[in-house]
């Protein structure tokens, strides 16, 4: 499968999330819920400008932000709390091909190996 990597530069941008802290076997069940109470909230409130799902994973305990990209900061709201993708240099990933193939291809290129050839280790 064909990849790219490369080192962007990103701008944080702003969410509206909830905090959960859950264990791996948790994820699939937390996230969604997660995500639906941020919905719920912003529906109830008004909101408008809503996009994406996100979740940033903070650690690796798995403590996460949960939500949506917004237009806009969000004030908060309850559990629903102001939030930002993180900003600065990062690796980027992308894949071309057929969905069942990314995990071999993600296996093959560690992300330390990603900075390592283009030469910003």
């Amino acid at each position: 499968m064909e990849h790219d990597v490369r080192i962007e530069h990103q701008v944080g941008h702003p969410l509206a999330v909830v905090r959960r802290r859950a264990s791996g076997s948790e994820l699939s069940r937390v996230v969604p819920e997660a995500c639906g109470t941020v919905w719920g909230v912003l529906r109830s409130q008004g909101v408008t400008g809503a996009g994406r799902h996100v979740a940033v994973y903070l650690d690796d305990q798995i403590n996460v932000e949960v939500g949506v990209e917004m237009e806009a900061p969000f004030p908060g709201h309850g559990d629903v709390v102001r939030s930002a993708t993180p900003s600065g240099m990062v690796a980027a990933l992308t894949i071309y091909g057929e969905l069942r193939s990314i995990s071999a291809t993600i296996d093959s290129v560690p992300p330390l190996r990603w900075l390592d050839s283009l030469g910003r280790a």
